[in-house]
């Protein structure tokens, strides 16, 4: 076989981290290190730092004191076979939820005009009614 040159060994690291970011969203430094096959966490966090967030692959904060890498956002990989009916399942309970939301927010706006004018029509009274006694007292 012939050997990797410098850029599909960097491209194949990047695969991995995007590959462990589909399932977790917190990466362990000793996870990262094994599965990279880095020897060390200044190594493991100038490779995170330089070839991953950098070109905004993935974005997230590096815990040095939990030794771990927290995902904020990673970039998508192309779909496996099988992977399609999931996804499309998970699509559809995301839309479904958007339209409740919707619903909802709907449902509150309507509630606030209704408040809205109900306000507007009660300060009227009182404004009438302030007004009719100005006038019942101006002619005393």
């Amino acid at each position: 076989l012939q050997k990797l040159t410098f850029e599909q060994v960097l491209k194949l690291k990047q695969l991995t981290v995007l590959t462990l970011a589909e399932t977790n969203k917190v990466l362990p430094y000793d996870t990262l290190m094994r599965e990279l096959d880095v020897t060390n966490v200044r190594e493991l966090e100038d490779f995170l730092i330089n070839d991953c967030m950098y070109v905004g692959i993935v974005k997230g904060k590096l815990d040095q004191l939990r030794r771990c890498f927290e995902l904020q956002f990673s970039a998508g990989r192309d779909l496996q076979p099988g992977q399609l009916s999931n996804m499309i399942k998970t699509l559809a309970n995301w839309q479904l939820a958007s339209e409740n939301l919707l619903l909802s927010i709907q449902e509150k706006i309507k509630w606030a005009d209704s408040m809205s004018e109900f306000d507007a029509k009660h300060k009227k009274e009182i404004d009438d009614r302030v007004d009719e006694v100005k006038r019942t007292l101006s002619l005393k």
